[in-house]
Order: C-alpha cells, then structure tokens, then sequence
C-alpha cells in the first residue's frame, strides 16, 4: 500500500483560491431581474440613486456600495464634492423608491452635519461613583477572576 501525503489535496487547489484574492468578482445580472425579498436590493439598483432627507434636503448622490461584516454603508458623493457614509439600516434609510431614483434617509444628528448630539450619562453634580470617573481615553479595568487563565 502506498503511503500518502495529507497535505497532497490542498497543493493542488490552494494556489487557484489564493489567486483570487483581492480581486473584484463581477456577475452579469439581468437588469430586469429583482431580489426575491421585498426589501433587498442588488448593488446597481441603488447606484447612482439621489439621496435626500425625509425632509427634503438633498444630500447628494450614491456613488459606492461597502459591504461590511456589520452592515452595508453608502458612500454618497455630496454636491460639493464631499462624500458621507450613509450606514444601509432600517432606521437611517427609510425609503428605497426605484421608480423615482431616491433614497430618502432620517439621518441621526451629526451623520450628515456638523450638528452632533452631545449626549452624557454622567451627572456632574454626582461624585460619589468611580466608575464616572473613567476618562474617554482610559479603558475600565477588571479584576481578574478566579476562571482566567492568567491569574
């Protein structure tokens, strides 16, 4: 019986994936075609769509799609030739209308502006809690436990 190598069934596929690898895959898609969910969308549906605020505003034009491991985010070119990432949820893009060639978002303050919320738990009439204490620089620490394995 010959002896064989457990290594000999990755050598010969290995390179082919490795090859690939930063490169930008591209699949014709009927342009007629629609996703099977109401609320899906294939990528060239929603380039190019204008993007305005619930209130109107026009906020510029959607000129890239990131698709990352937490959500999808819209790169929108503004008029003045500025781009803004737009994240692709729910609650930030109301509206998808094809037909009109928008997106109409409800963007929280400071998305699109420079009209940011400060928003702080801390009460600064209260010093009683150390753990107000932690400035935005210093990371709480933690006592290890008797389960760590480093203790």
């Amino acid at each position: 019986m010959a002896a064989s190598s457990s290594a000999s069934w990755a050598s010969p596929t290995a390179p082919a994936p490795r090859a690939l690898r930063n490169t930008l895959l591209i699949a014709e898609v009927d342009p007629e075609e629609l996703p099977e969910e109401e609320d899906e969308y294939y990528d060239h549906q929603l380039m190019d769509l204008d993007v305005v605020t619930k209130d109107g505003e026009e906020v510029g034009r959607i000129t890239e799609i990131s698709h990352l491991p937490s959500q999808d985010l819209f790169i929108v070119e503004r008029p003045d030739g500025s781009e803004v990432m737009i994240p692709f949820v729910e609650s930030i893009v109301i509206e998808i209308d094809l037909e009109e060639q928008r997106a109409v978002i409800d963007p929280p303050p400071g998305l699109i502006d420079d009209q940011a919320e400060i928003v702080s738990s801390q009460d600064d009439s209260s010093d009683d809690d150390p753990s107000e204490d932690v400035s935005s620089d210093e990371a709480p620490s933690r006592e290890p436990s008797s389960g760590d394995a480093d203790a």
